[in-house]
C-alpha cells in the first residue's frame, strides 16, 4: 500500500478517504484543492529564507507544501490530532518544519518558542478568525500575515466609517495593520465545498500608528463606544469633563456616535482621555 503522506500529487479527496477523515463542520474543515492558489497565497507572504513563518490550520499542507523548502524555520499548527499525524509522516526528514498538535485561539508565539519575529498564514477556521488574530496580530513582531477567511468577516476588517460592516475589530485590527483583500476565493476550489465566499486578507504592519496612545486603553473605549452602537458614544464611554472640547476638536457633532468616527479620530479622542486620566 502506498504510503500518502509522501505525496503531493494526490487530490484532497484520495488523502481523505485514505486516512478515513470525514471533514468536520465543528471545526470548519474546508481543504484548499486549488495548488496554484496555494502557491499564489505563499508567494504573497513574500517569505525569506532566514525567516520564522508559523502556519495556522495546516490541514493535509497545501501551503505548507511551498513554504517548507523556503523557510529557516516553519511551524505549523493544527487541532485534529488525524492531520496532525499525517503531517509528520508528511513531513518527516525536514529539519525546518515542527508539527504542533493544539488550540491556535489559546496559545501565543511565546507559547510555541518563537520569541523574535516571524510572519504568519493560514486558512483559518470560520468560526475563530478574530481568536486567532487577537493572538498572534497583536504581537509586535509579526512581520506580516496572509490569511484566508470568510468574506464577510474580511469585509469587516476592511470596513470605513459609517458602514454597517465597521466595527470594534475593524479598529482593533487597522490600529496596528494595513489590512487589504487581495485574492478571492471560490467555494468550488475547497472541498467539501463552503457555503460562503472566502478571501485572502494581507496584513503589514502600521509602523506610524504603534507608539500613539495607550493600546489597553485604547481597546477599552472603542469596545465600550461600539457596545451598543446605535446609542450616543458620550453616554457609553467613561465620564469626560471636556466632551465638547472634544468633538470640537474631532469636528464631529456632540451626539457622535461611535461608527462615525474614523482610526485616527479614535486614536485623538483615546489620547485626550488619557491625558485627563493623568491629571485626576
Amino acid at each position: 500500500m502506498s504510503d500518502f503522506s509522501d505525496s503531493i500529487d494526490l487530490g484532497v479527496r484520495e488523502i481523505l478517504s485514505h486516512l478515513k477523515i470525514v471533514p468536520s463542520k465543528k471545526l470548519g474543515q474546508n481543504f484548499l484543492l486549488d495548488k496554484n492558489m496555494a502557491n499564489s497565497i505563499v508567494k504573497n507572504l513574500d517569505c525569506q529564507a532566514e525567516e520564522v513563518i508559523i502556519e495556522i490550520g495546516a490541514g493535509l499542507g497545501a501551503l505548507s507544501d511551498y513554504l517548507v523548502d523556503i523557510a529557516h524555520h516553519l511551524i505549523l499548527i493544527e487541532y485534529d490530532s488525524r492531520l496532525v499525524s499525517f503531517l509528520k509522516k508528511r513531513f518527516r526528514g525536514k529539519q525546518s518544519v515542527k508539527v504542533i498538535h493544539t488550540d491556535a485561539t489559546k496559545i501565543s508565539p511565546l507559547d510555541l518558542g518563537v520569541s523574535g519575529n516571524f510572519k504568519l498564514i493560514g486558512n483559518f477556521p470560520y468560526s475563530c478568525g478574530s481568536q486567532i488574530l487577537s493572538c498572534f496580530l497583536q504581537e509586535s513582531k509579526t512581520q506580516r500575515a496572509v490569511c484566508m477567511f470568510q468574506k464577510e468577516f474580511a469585509n469587516r476588517l476592511v470596513a470605513c466609517p459609517k458602514t454597517k460592516d465597521y466595527g470594534a475589530i475593524t479598529l482593533l485590527v487597522n490600529r496596528f495593520w494595513n489590512c487589504e483583500i487581495i485574492k478571492k476565493v471560490s467555494p468550488s476550489l475547497f472541498f467539501p465545498r463552503p457555503k460562503v465566499d472566502s478571501v485572502v486578507v494581507s496584513f503589514s504592519p502600521r509602523f506610524e500608528y504603534l507608539e500613539r496612545s495607550c493600546p489597553d486603553l485604547f481597546s477599552s473605549l472603542v469596545k465600550k463606544g461600539f457596545s451598543q452602537r446605535r446609542k450616543k458614544l458620550k453616554n457609553l464611554l467613561p465620564s469626560f469633563s471636556r466632551w465638547q472640547d472634544l468633538t470640537h476638536h474631532l469636528q464631529v457633532y456632540d451626539s457622535v456616535r461611535a461608527e462615525e468616527l474614523n482610526l485616527e479620530q479614535w486614536l485623538d479622542l483615546t489620547r485626550w482621555f488619557q491625558e485627563e486620566i493623568k491629571s485626576r
